[in-house]
């Protein structure tokens, strides 16, 4: 699934997720767009955890303050995930250079109509698909079983009796592997919550000091031990804001 947060005028907004649910319905590609009522509360949702989309559609103000703001709103969010693609929205004539100190995909022209926006959504699908190819494989081995799958598939590690279990949006699959050389090997993908439990940072809803919750509903416990990590990566995430 290819998670879009809209931030923009509310019909844009609305015509681009309109559009991303045809996509879907239709079995196309798999797009969903998400979108608040406000601009802010749209920026708000991304500051939450800029992670958790593979790409923002983002609208650039008609006046140079608030075109300003939305590159270096940008700018902070890419901080955080590089890997996120921006796509901007202008009705302005002339855009400053300095929009290419926010790297972007795409820039398209307002008023929009339904070929720009599915143009749009078959360019992200497009890029979404490449960078899924080439993203980072596991090699996961239970006894005599190999199976490659794909880490930001994996929506948290829990530890078993074996080694760990990885859950998928299809379920578990076991992994016989210690869960501090799993986390060794994957990098700040996930986030240690506690002695059982680590999470892909992608699939975060919201997190407090006691609890994380991901998109799909799940609670992951975070246990006292972990209290400090998760509050650093709390206090990075309110800092962008």
């Amino acid at each position: 699934m290819v998670k879009i947060i809209v931030i923009g005028d509310l019909a844009d907004c609305r015509k681009i997720a309109a559009s991303a649910r045809e996509i879907l319905c239709s079995g196309q590609k798999c797009l969903i767009a998400e979108y608040c009522d406000s601009l802010e509360e749209s920026w708000n949702r991304l500051f939450e955890n800029p992670l958790a989309y593979d790409f923002a559609v983002v609208e650039l103000g008609r006046d140079d303050d608030s075109f300003n703001l939305a590159l270096d709103r940008c700018r902070r969010a890419l901080s955080v995930n590089e890997k996120l693609g921006i796509v901007f929205m202008t009705e302005r004539t002339y855009v400053p250079v300095n929009i290419y100190s926010a790297s972007h995909i795409d820039l398209m022209r307002k008023p929009l109509t339904r070929n720009s926006i599915v143009e749009m959504l078959e360019l992200v699908a497009k890029r979404a698909e490449f960078c899924f190819r080439n993203a980072d494989r596991l090699r996961v081995y239970h006894g005599k079983r190999m199976q490659i799958i794909h880490k930001d598939s994996v929506l948290y590690v829990k530890k078993a009796r074996y080694g760990v279990d990885l859950s998928t949006e299809t379920g578990f699959v076991p992994y016989d592997i210690k869960i501090d050389c799993f986390l060794k090997d994957c990098g700040n993908r996930f986030l240690r919550c506690h002695d059982s439990f680590a999470v892909n940072v992608h699939h975060v809803s919201t997190m407090s000091s006691s609890s994380i919750y991901l998109f799909n509903g799940e609670e992951i416990p975070v246990s006292r031990a972990y209290k400090k990590e998760v509050a650093e990566y709390i206090k990075k995430l309110q800092n962008l804001a």
